[in-house]
């Protein structure tokens, strides 16, 4: 038997305070493996929260995203890929991502099958979940494999944290995450 997660949800009092409609037990028909995406995303969702200096909603997506994140004018289609990436190469095979995508995995060599259908200019970025515990550190396809993608432009810092940037002789990556 696999390991138990607790899920909580709003109740019908959390959801009027919020204004979305409330509807009982919508989460205990997820698959474990939904269940396991969507808090994936989760995880996404707050570093990006943290990180980017404009707010960040939260959209439904077709399959097979779990969700699209909006920050600014700019939407991402987010994807987890758990076990299966069989859904995004099909995918990918017939049409590349035009759209921006940021893929969530356990790790890069599990989605290194992908590259073959990407080219450098492709929109799509990969976080690994390691990766995702330090902050927004993606991942770029270039040359046929993932490389670390790390920009220049500083997004979200105070003036604090600015002064402590520019003493260091160091980049803090995560401090230091653009979303192209």
């Amino acid at each position: 038997m696999g390991k138990a997660y607790k899920l909580y949800t709003l109740g019908p009092v959390g959801a009027a305070i919020i204004k979305v409609p409330y509807q009982p037990d919508y989460w205990f028909w997820y698959s474990d493996s939904e269940a396991i995406q969507k808090l994936m995303s989760v995880d996404l969702y707050i570093q990006m929260c943290d990180n980017l200096s404009a707010e960040v909603k939260v959209l439904a997506a077709n399959k097979p995203y779990v969700h699209i994140f909006v920050h600014g004018d700019r939407e991402y289609q987010i994807g987890v890929v758990l076990d299966d990436v069989v859904s995004l190469l099909e995918l990918y095979r017939w049409e590349p991502p035009k759209d921006r995508v940021i893929l969530i995995c356990q790790n890069v060599n599990q989605v290194h099958s992908l590259l073959s259908y990407l080219g450098d200019e492709s929109p799509i970025r990969l976080v690994t979940r390691e990766k995702l515990r330090e902050g927004l550190i993606f991942y770029k396809p270039e040359h046929g494999r993932w490389v670390l993608d790390v920009p220049d432009k500083s997004i979200k810092n105070t003036k604090t944290e600015l002064k402590e940037l520019k003493s260091m002789d160091k980049k803090i990556v995560h401090k230091e995450r653009v979303l192209l």
